[in-house]
């Protein structure tokens, strides 16, 4: 007979993970793991709200925003060890972060998209998590097992002030195989983009490319990628989405994030 506590972690575990999901029980390889348990009902889709509220200015600690690893995966530290302006030499670096930009998670793939393009429209610098935020792993199976995306839609203001000529976006870490994080005009066109080659985020090679980083490109480039976009071409805003394929997968996957600044680029 089961004991009142595990009654009780059965039932947190029903209401934040699996009913918000439309599941009846967890994957096979999870049940007995008390360990795989824990995560998913803390941390999962569905489950407790990230470490942060959407557009909160706070800076998160190095350790923090680091718990994942995901910054560690992509040679860098956390955001107070990258605050920083793009610079055209080293974005590795320099990630463009400030100490008071805005924080945002991704909503849940097949969800309503999250539109910040006229209220509460933010100015770059930004950073956006994926949905399972920068304090945990995200586990495929419980995000849903359809394909989906999850959106957040930003208004012209994330040119920044002055006359940058570029947008600068940095997507760090990792996905789910099928999974990745697409740049959008408002039309739903993905955006052109001169992209640093390879795992070069220094922008001294460029090539021309859609603005999009997949699972296998993130993989293949040391878990990071930097784009640099003309501003005229979010002269309406533009649109940042996290693209899921369908999961069955229990294996726990880093996650990622994305950082934009605005630029200037000759």
């Amino acid at each position: 007979m089961a004991s009142g506590h595990r009654k009780r972690y059965a039932a947190l575990f029903r209401t934040y993970v699996l009913n918000p999901l439309n599941l009846s029980n967890s994957a096979g390889g999870d049940l007995g793991n008390v360990g795989n348990q824990r995560s998913l009902s803390l941390y999962s889709s569905g489950g407790y709200a990230p470490t942060f509220t959407n557009a909160s200015p706070t800076q998160l600690s190095n350790a923090v925003s680091n718990t994942d690893e995901v910054f560690t995966l992509a040679g860098l530290t956390g955001e107070v060890g990258n605050t920083g302006t793009f610079i055209s030499s080293s974005l590795s670096g320099a990630i463009g972060l400030t100490a008071t930009a805005k924080h945002y998670y991704f909503p849940r793939a097949g969800t309503v998209q999250s539109d910040y393009s006229s209220s509460n429209a933010p100015n770059s610098p930004i950073i956006i998590y994926t949905t399972d935020g920068p304090q945990s792993s995200y586990v495929p199976a419980y995000l849903g097992a359809t394909a989906g995306t999850g959106a957040i839609v930003l208004g012209s203001q994330i040119t920044g002030s002055g006359v940058p000529t570029h947008i600068s976006v940095y997507v760090a870490g990792e996905l789910q195989t099928g999974d990745q994080i697409r740049l959008l005009d408002f039309t739903g066109s993905v955006l052109p983009s001169l992209f640093a080659t390879g795992s070069d985020t220094s922008f001294a090679t460029l090539s021309s490319t859609s603005a999009t980083a997949s699972a296998a490109q993130l993989s293949a480039a040391l878990y990071r990628k930097a784009f640099l976009i003309p501003t005229g071409a979010v002269a309406n805003g533009m649109i940042v989405e996290f693209s899921s394929a369908a999961k069955t997968s229990t294996t726990p996957v880093k996650g990622a994030f994305v950082v934009i600044a605005s630029s200037s680029y000759t």
